[in-house]
């Protein structure tokens, strides 16, 4: 009927006119059917009579959903699955109040670790008792890896709150740097920078270096209740 209507150079008339000769056994559209169905889709893109946000709704519903159940897809992924541009997902998402959360790398920890660290709890719960200040006598060291391997721009979790969501990552490997550093009260110790894998050897070397060094210079009274 809208190819017809367009043949007839837009006039609805000559339209209802030569659909009658060309489908005689029809229904035949009138005249005012014509120009009622051209003003529709003009008005809403859509020649039914059902409202433009069904289908929107519908769309919003899909993307939402199929995001919940798979909250680390991309856009792209997000898309393909339910039929829709790129452009159409970022906006369904940015509507719903959905936003991709960076993760957070942390330490993996071993089966092991766990039972030492309720040793040192406790080891440091015992000592509060006599000594209110412990932690303050306490010189705080670790070490970092830094590298350039791991690309958190890429990996995302869509939620409408922050999941907290973390990513465990490995350090100390042969293509990075480490770094060591101590801390005692607001005095710095290092940093002390080495490209070798820190091996149990090589971390006793360096406190007895580095360590006994800065030890060895604090005043008597602090020198006396220090733990490292």
């Amino acid at each position: 009927m809208l190819l017809i209507y367009g043949e007839c150079g837009c006039k609805a008339k000559s339209a209802a006119r030569l659909y009658r000769e060309r489908f005689p056994e029809g229904p035949h559209p009138t005249r005012q059917a014509i120009l009622k169905v051209v003003k529709r889709l003009r008005k809403t893109s859509c020649v039914t009579s059902r409202p433009l946000n069904v289908g929107r709704k519908v769309h919003t519903e899909d993307v939402l959903a199929y995001t919940l159940a798979h909250p680390q897809s991309s856009t792209k992924m997000i898309s393909e699955n339910c039929g829709l541009s790129k452009s159409r997902v970022w906006t369904i998402l940015n509507k719903s109040g959905a936003h991709p959360y960076r993760s957070a790398p942390v330490q993996g920890l071993l089966p092991r670790n766990t039972e030492r660290r309720y040793t040192w709890c406790n080891f440091v719960m015992n000592n509060l008792e006599d000594h209110p200040t412990f932690l303050a006598d306490i010189i705080r060291k670790d070490e970092a890896c830094f590298c350039i391997m791991f690309n958190r721009q890429n990996v995302h979790t869509w939620s409408l709150e922050n999941p907290r969501y973390a990513v465990e990552v490995r350090h100390q490997l042969r293509w990075s740097i480490n770094v060591w550093c101590g801390i005692f009260n607001d005095r710095l110790i290092g940093p002390v920078f080495y490209e070798v894998t820190l091996t149990g050897q090589r971390y006793l070397e360096l406190l007895q270096d580095v360590i006994t060094d800065f030890v060895e210079n604090l005043p008597l009274h602090q020198l006396r209740n220090v733990w490292f």
